[in-house]
């Protein structure tokens, strides 16, 4: 099994971790409250509630995952919408930039040799 690490301190963890854990509570008590007033709540009621839920939990998940890590296996870069694992040995350097959440946090690979598909994650 591969441990993926930051190999940089993350302080807006917490705040997205934060903002994630207070969607999801509010989400069980919103459903709690459906489930325990059903007879009250119309079906099509629910739908936008679920869908608004939905959007929501998945944003706020997939935004405190976001970050790059390493293994001894390579590096994974994770974006909102996508994730890219690159095995060292197609590596050729990394670039830095400013980053106006966490300074240490951006660095792109700076490139990749071509014709270097990208290594499917473990399973």
């Amino acid at each position: 099994m591969r441990t993926w690490t930051r190999p940089y301190a993350d302080p807006m963890r917490w705040f997205t971790g934060a903002i994630a854990s207070a969607g999801t509570m509010v989400c069980l008590f919103a459903g709690l409250q459906i489930v325990t007033h059903w007879e009250r709540i119309a079906p099509i009621q629910v739908l936008p509630v679920a869908a608004f839920f939905s959007v929501w939990l998945t944003l706020a998940w997939r935004l405190h995952r976001t970050a790059l890590v390493v293994s001894p296996a390579g590096v994974r870069v994770r974006w909102l919408w996508a994730t890219r694992t690159v095995p060292w040995e197609r590596v050729d350097g990394f670039r830095t930039g400013s980053d106006w959440l966490v300074a240490d946090r951006l660095a792109t690979l700076d490139r990749w040799r071509a014709a270097a598909p990208p290594v499917a994650p473990p399973a």
